[in-house]
């Protein structure tokens, strides 16, 4: 997805607002470019580095670090499922499995719309909460 062709000003007038404040307002820097682009484009990222003097490293060190930053385009829709201790005892592996499956065999119709995602849900007592889609 890289080679796609992004319009680079948008970064340009992210970054201006913020004034000479940029580098204590980076991760909300990040966060605005990711709303605009849905997701954070390496071209993006070296803007941001160049019009901010923050090398690049410490970006991305920052993007790897946070997981509500991604360097993929994700889909329109996300699937949260949730891989914690508490959702594993009560069977997510079977309906992580399921999902996937069903992803598979939509995956030559679905054209970049869905986007799954694994992590832990913060302990929730019923794992029904725990398996979300577009955030509901």
């Amino acid at each position: 997805m890289e080679g796609k062709t992004i319009d680079i000003r948008l970064v340009s007038k992210i970054v201006s607002g913020y004034g000479d404040d940029q580098d204590s307002n980076l991760i909300a820097i990040l966060q605005q470019t990711q709303d605009n682009y849905g997701y954070l484009p390496k071209q993006a990222l070296k803007e941001v580095s160049r019009l901010t003097d923050v090398p690049l490293t410490r970006i991305f060190g920052i993007v790897t670090f946070y997981s509500q930053f991604t360097l993929i385009p994700r889909g329109r829709h996300a699937i949260k499922i949730c891989t914690g201790t508490a959702c594993h005892v009560k069977g997510v592996n079977d309906v992580k499995q399921k999902v996937k499956e069903s992803i598979k065999r939509s995956r030559r119709r679905d054209n970049g719309r869905l986007s799954i995602y694994f992590g832990n849900c913060g302990l929730h007592r019923n794992m029904l909460s725990c398996a979300g889609n577009d955030g509901r």
